[in-house]
């Protein structure tokens, strides 16, 4: 009786652990996405996010060189929310409010697949999209004609699996509200003038950090009303004044959010522009930024991976309403259980239960 109830216990326990192990394919890998713009700077450097997720993902290819990671749909995301944002860094921008809702779609990340998998990307994008850009851009201040002033790069070692993916995050934005500066306040003259332009991103658009290499998107803005504007040590509206007047709908300044993207790297993405100026060398003085991948998984004696892995994706973005040339970075952080604990298990289980009947029959 005592055996029948320990085998019933032993049995019950070791199809758990099987059908555990049978899952293992689709453990519950667990992290974070967020979207940064590296020159905002402190408290508004992050566009979205940080998120947290721990929901159910898919590991498809457990091998040492590599593992390949698939993510399915809206795993990562929806994303929702209200956000104010401000621009310190920039004088010719105020303040942003807006709330907006965004949606994941299924990603595939593998070994020779990131941003830089046939070779490292040295890119300055041509001014409206008008051509494929400066695809060999050696340095910002000097990306060729018709282009733009701001270059990203992505790097890998030389023996790197240039691992990576496209991941594809549809963002919509409504009851948008940008606040430009077209005339900056000054010591002389402390009334700036503020420019209000609405912008509603439907039907979404996909986040630019992330995408295909080189993809072009578009948010052009509207033209809205100008008004006398009292500003915050931090470029914010203290207090708004009287209306002076509205631009026309032609007025080429609202041919607005022009953005290039890449795919996501465990390489290093780096970006430079010529402002705001964080360092000095080479000249002219200049913004920089880097923002490195990482992959340090480790193989587990059953063959498949554990650990964490940090994928990035840069993009360049054009501003004409307000002049201003900027970068974004998406951030994927994910951490990879053990795929083979439950394995174990089942055999201990499985090795205990022979030698309870072994015994048996030896009564």
């Amino acid at each position: 009786m005592l055996f029948r109830s320990l085998f019933s216990s032993l049995l019950a326990v070791s199809l758990v652990a099987v059908s555990t192990a049978s899952d293992a394919a689709s453990r519950g890998i667990y992290g974070s996405y967020r979207v940064v713009n590296p020159s905002v700077g402190g408290a508004f450097t992050n566009e979205r996010g940080p998120f947290n997720f721990g929901t159910q993902m898919l590991a498809t290819a457990n091998t040492t060189t590599g593992g390949g990671i698939s993510i399915a749909a809206s795993q990562v995301a929806p994303l929702s929310g209200m956000q104010f944002r401000l621009f310190p860094a920039f004088p010719t921008v105020a303040q942003q409010t807006f709330t907006f809702y965004s949606t994941q779609l299924p990603a595939t990340f593998m070994a020779g697949n990131g941003a830089a998998a046939s070779g490292d990307v040295s890119f300055c994008p041509a001014a409206g999209n008008a051509g494929p850009g400066n695809l060999s851009c050696t340095f910002f201040n000097n990306p060729g004609a018709g282009n733009l002033p701001i270059r990203m790069g992505v790097n890998n070692a030389p023996a790197a699996p240039r691992y990576g993916g496209t991941l594809k995050v549809l963002r919509n934005v409504i009851n948008s509200r940008v606040w430009f500066v077209p005339i900056v306040p000054t010591s002389m003259n402390p009334v700036a003038q503020v420019s209000a332009q609405p912008n509603s991103i439907v039907p979404a658009r996909t986040w630019t950090p992330g995408i295909t290499n080189f993809k072009f998107i578009s948010d052009p803005n509207s033209p809205g009303p100008n008004y006398t504007a009292i500003l915050g040590p931090q470029g914010s509206i203290m207090t708004l004044g009287a209306f002076v007047s509205t631009p026309p709908a032609t007025d080429p300044r609202f041919l607005d959010g022009e953005a290039w993207g890449h795919k996501m790297t465990t390489g290093t993405v780096s970006g430079s522009d010529i402002f705001p100026a964080t360092v000095a060398s080479p000249p002219p003085p200049h913004f920089f930024f880097t923002r490195a991948g990482t992959d340090m998984r480790v193989a587990t004696v059953s063959g498949g991976l554990t650990g964490n892995i940090v994928l990035v994706g840069g993009a360049i973005a054009s501003s004409p309403s307000s002049g201003n040339l900027f970068d974004r970075v998406a951030v994927l952080s994910i951490n990879v259980p053990e795929p083979g604990a439950a394995l174990g298990l089942c055999a201990g289980f499985a090795g205990l239960i022979g030698l309870a009947s072994a015994r048996r029959r030896s009564r």
